[in-house]
């Protein structure tokens, strides 16, 4: 079903900064860094769109997550992570190897909730903005939704994983 409303325009995510220990402490959310492209879908009319984080279109370049993407109700603005898989782990070779050959494949973890209805919900708290309730009931392969009890699953298992890099975001309250 398409989406109906207008296509949200552009917003640049939060990006992670390098630092040389792990923040801790309640204001501070965990999640697992994916080795693969920020991309944000627009749904809405007109849409699907996938932007990188820099704000080019490559909706072109992700056809299996576009045609995901377009069975969303919209119109929304969702950040994620665009990753392949090799031997079941992430890969970045793999993903640059899968967008040459068409982009099909692929598998995008949305963690964000940039606007909603045309609403911006960027200036509410991180919690607020996260998937819990957001989610499809069934899953729209290659969309996968990260909500706050994933982010506990996940990060609880990180040491032990052998492809988990740690980003931790500050929540807004």
């Amino acid at each position: 079903r398409a989406a109906k409303g207008k296509l949200p325009a552009f917003h640049a995510p939060q990006l992670a900064t390098l630092v040389d220990t792990v923040p801790t402490g309640n204001d501070w959310l965990h999640e697992v860094k994916y080795d693969g492209y920020r991309a944000l879908i627009a749904t809405g009319a007109g849409g699907p769109k996938i932007y990188t984080r820099t704000g080019l279109d490559w909706t072109d370049r992700f056809p299996g997550i576009a045609k995901a993407a377009a069975t969303l109700p919209g119109p929304a603005l969702i950040d994620g992570e665009v990753i392949a898989y090799k031997d079941g782990k992430p890969d970045f070779s793999t993903l640059q190897e899968a967008i040459s050959n068409g982009g099909e494949g692929l598998t995008m973890f949305a963690f964000d909730l940039l606007a909603e209805d045309g609403k911006d919900l960027t200036r509410l708290p991180q919690l607020a903005r996260l998937f819990l309730g957001h989610a499809p009931a069934a899953p729209l392969r290659p969309l996968k939704f990260i909500s706050d009890t994933i982010y506990c699953q996940i990060t609880n298992s990180a040491a032990s994983s052998p492809i988990a890099i740690v980003r931790g975001r500050r929540r807004r309250r």
